[in-house]
């Protein structure tokens, strides 16, 4: 692809994080279409400033390649898919479609070092394994490797309800264990307020 679709959202995907969409907007409609087509994926980056709807928005240069996992026509008329993240890229040479679809190219970011969670983070695990059995989040069906720690970091980041300038620098750092440690330090910072359930 020489230019890839992008969808700005007001959140943060990380890769083998799973999210829901129901797309109405006809330039996504269409997107959505040509990726099943054509078997590839699309963008999801995080906006900076604007909206999802209407004028096009800041975005940020860092946001993660998805694939659609499954779609569906709901009984609203929206068109309903899911896709999964694959990996973090850097998004260059913005461009926009005569029907206002973002398009950039994009450079894959290399993947992380496989490091296991340091003992020292096991509260951390306990938090992930208590949002994950939230209903919603069950029913993402996510496989996680608890004992990994891009895995967990990911999902803290993506799940936890920090702002979205937090998750775009969690997203946009490449050492785990670093992500770990800002993610227990807002963490720290949240205190009483943070709530699991």
């Amino acid at each position: 692809m020489k230019q890839c679709p992008v969808f700005p959202l007001n959140m943060t995907l990380f890769p083998g994080g799973r999210l829901p969409l129901q797309i109405f907007e006809a330039r996504y409609i269409d997107m959505v279409k040509t990726c099943l087509k054509n078997e590839h994926g699309f963008i999801i980056v995080s906006i900076k400033e604007g909206q999802e709807v209407g004028h096009r928005p800041e975005i940020y240069n860092v946001g993660t390649y998805v694939e659609i996992i499954d779609w569906d026509s709901l009984p609203s008329g929206l068109l309903g898919i899911t896709v999964e993240g694959q990996e973090r890229v850097n998004l260059s040479d913005l461009s926009e479609e005569s029907d206002k679809l973002i398009t950039a190219s994009i450079d894959f970011i290399e993947a992380e070092d496989h490091i296991s969670v340091p003992q020292s983070y096991s509260n951390l695990i306990d938090i992930l394994k208590s949002i994950k059995s939230n209903p919603v989040i069950h029913n993402l069906n996510l496989n996680i490797n608890y004992q990994s720690a891009t895995e967990l970091s990911c999902r803290l980041s993506e799940l936890l309800p920090f702002n979205i300038e937090d998750k775009q620098a969690l997203l946009e750092l490449q050492d785990p264990i670093e992500r770990l440690d800002r993610v227990q330090a807002i963490l720290d910072v949240m205190g009483s307020d943070f709530n699991i359930t």
